[in-house]
């Protein structure tokens, strides 16, 4: 009975995270922006993780390195370029939902919303996959 419920309960959020991506495809508009080099990252990022739903900040130091907070867990990477891709090392967040095969790896894409620049992302852990959009501050 309980894999009943959390096959349908995953499911049931998979396609409520794929209705809402339609939904913000149809009405924001993103500018791809080139990538540029990890310094001008620097800064404090505000966002969203899927498909836990929930706030995450990420403070990036000019050398790519950052730390990371979701609620009361925490992470830490390098954000490096790798053959003109953005590239995260690291863990977001630590805790329950840590890579058991090392560390984490996510591609990060560089937009630009209302004039202000966005970083999407996506990558996996023993929970599964996940994504997220951070606004930087």
């Amino acid at each position: 009975m309980n894999t009943i419920l959390t096959v349908r309960t995953t499911v049931f959020s998979l396609l409520a995270l794929l209705l809402v991506a339609c939904a913000a495809a149809g009405v924001w508009a993103h500018q791809a922006l080139p990538s540029q080099d990890v310094k001008s990252l620097a800064g404090k990022w505000v966002g969203w993780m899927t498909p836990s739903n929930t706030v995450l900040e990420v403070q990036i130091q000019p050398d790519g390195s950052y730390t990371s907070l979701s609620g009361t867990t925490t992470g830490q990477g390098t954000i490096k370029m790798d053959g003109g891709r953005l590239m995260a090392d690291g863990y977001l967040v630590t805790g329950p939902n840590v890579a058991v095969a090392g560390a984490e790896k996510s591609e990060l894409t560089l937009s630009s919303k209302a004039g202000k620049q966005v970083i999407f992302g996506s990558g996996r852990d023993n929970e599964g996959p996940y994504s997220f959009q951070l606004t930087k501050q």
